[in-house]
């Protein structure tokens, strides 16, 4: 069989007839595959942010209208622009950034910049040298339909050369948004083709990249439909997809598409007090509260009420079956009698005999500060200072535990504060607005 084989391997031969002549400019190009033949190593496509932004490509970032993808594209370029990973968002290298904004002026896009800088501890001083912000509101379109002679195209408009020239070399140039600079239809097909293809020619500098905002349509996710608005030739002719969505204050970002590598994990970020969206802070497991201390927590504030628990620990109301119904739960009954018997031999808790206000003598469990209080008045067993003590019948579950007691459970950690003010302040020109 080996040999069989060998002998057909043998007598292949070359299918492919050579190339004859000059390549002609626009047909397509020939891709050679003699490094794999040679082992030669072929390096894996770049990426301006590892798994999500490759280079040389063009990124769509969809969202609804009022998520915050502006904000988050924004924290994105300076991430990029100073090299920083946002969580596990990997950044290989810092890069020249570029955010031309088709929808916001100068003064939110700097109200917004301020905010992310104080967040994240950034230096403006050195973002202004890294990070070119673009006030394109008045500026138009990028790309426009011109029809002639009957038949519709779609061209490059005039401010496509102005923002070219203010692309520096490799640089990550963010789009704000598809709906201001695309002036066409966004379902014909061969104008969103074109328009994505331009955006790659015309912007994408060096191993820089593109990323295009866009808006979700808001029944996609109920239809089942792809998250941006119009044609199928945005997802076809993106590379990469990303998707913003937000609950509250919570935002999630993840990769939809990805042609060159597996999809990232989806990063979870939470909007600030000023509105610039945070990793959100690991949630830490709450620590278990030891029985004891929520038993004693339950005997002092029975006590406080003036309905002490009776220390019976057998019979129809015993004090271990009532503890338990106050903590509603929050331990087993065996965690609560063990957590009594603890309490009783350390001293914590004692028993006392009181006077009720039917005249009847009852034992109770009392703290131990509640019983050294009323030592010194002789007369406290006949003083009907308490009500009726507190049995099975007469708990109020949920009393103890769950009503903003301090004792119970521990909060997870909130967010880190954002850092102190260490940037140079330079005025309210400090990041460079051009268009």
């Amino acid at each position: 069989m080996l040999r069989l084989f060998a002998e057909r391997f043998v007598d292949l031969q070359p299918l492919l007839p050579p190339l004859e002549g000059e390549a002609v400019e626009g047909l397509p190009v020939i891709v050679e595959v003699d490094p794999l033949a040679a082992r030669q190593p072929v390096a894996a496509p770049p990426f301006v942010v590892e798994g999500a932004i490759p280079c040389g490509q063009v990124t769509l970032l969809g969202a609804h209208g009022g998520c915050g993808k502006s904000f988050l594209a924004l924290v994105l370029a300076c991430h990029v622009a100073l090299g920083r990973d946002l969580a596990h968002l990997r950044v290989p290298r810092p890069r020249p950034a570029v955010f031309a904004s088709f929808e916001d002026g100068r003064e939110v896009l700097l109200h917004r910049l301020r905010a992310i800088c104080d967040a994240y501890g950034f230096d403006p001083a050195l973002l202004a040298q890294r990070l070119r912000i673009l006030d394109c509101v008045e500026a138009g379109a990028l790309a426009e339909e011109v029809r002639r002679d009957g038949v519709t195209t779609l061209e490059p408009a005039a401010a496509v050369a102005a923002l070219r020239q203010r692309i520096p070399d490799g640089a990550l140039v963010v789009v704000d948004n598809a709906s201001d600079t695309f002036a066409a239809d966004e379902n014909a097909r061969r104008h969103v083709r074109a328009f994505m293809q331009l955006l790659r020619r015309e912007l994408v500098k060096g191993d820089g990249a593109v990323l295009l905002l866009a808006h979700t349509p808001k029944d996609a996710r109920k239809t089942g439909r792809e998250s941006y608005s119009g044609s199928t030739a945005w997802h076809n002719s993106a590379r990469a997809r990303l998707s913003l969505t937000r609950d509250g204050d919570v935002l999630t970002l993840g990769v939809e598409k990805l042609n060159f590598g597996r999809l990232p994990p989806p990063l979870v970020l939470r909007v600030n007090d000023h509105g610039v969206p945070l990793p959100d802070a690991p949630r830490l497991p709450t620590a278990p509260v030891p029985a004891d201390v929520n038993v004693l927590d339950a005997i002092r504030q029975a006590a406080a009420r003036g309905q002490p628990i009776r220390a019976a620990r057998v019979g129809a109301h015993p004090a271990g079956k009532v503890l338990h119904a106050l903590l509603d739960g929050l331990h087993k009954r065996a965690e609560v009698e063990a957590a009594l018997d603890r309490l009783l031999a350390s001293g914590k808790v004692v028993t006392r005999v009181i006077t009720t206000p039917s005249r009847n003598r009852r034992e109770v469990l009392l703290p131990a500060a509640s019983n050294s209080s009323n030592s010194s008045n002789p007369a406290f067993d006949a003083t009907p200072s308490f009500d009726a003590p507190i049995d099975a019948s007469n708990a109020s579950n949920g009393a103890i535990g769950g009503t903003g007691d301090s004792t119970h459970a521990l909060d997870a950690s909130p967010l880190p504060a954002a850092p102190a003010e260490s940037a140079r302040q330079t005025g309210s020109d400090w990041l460079e607005i051009e268009l």
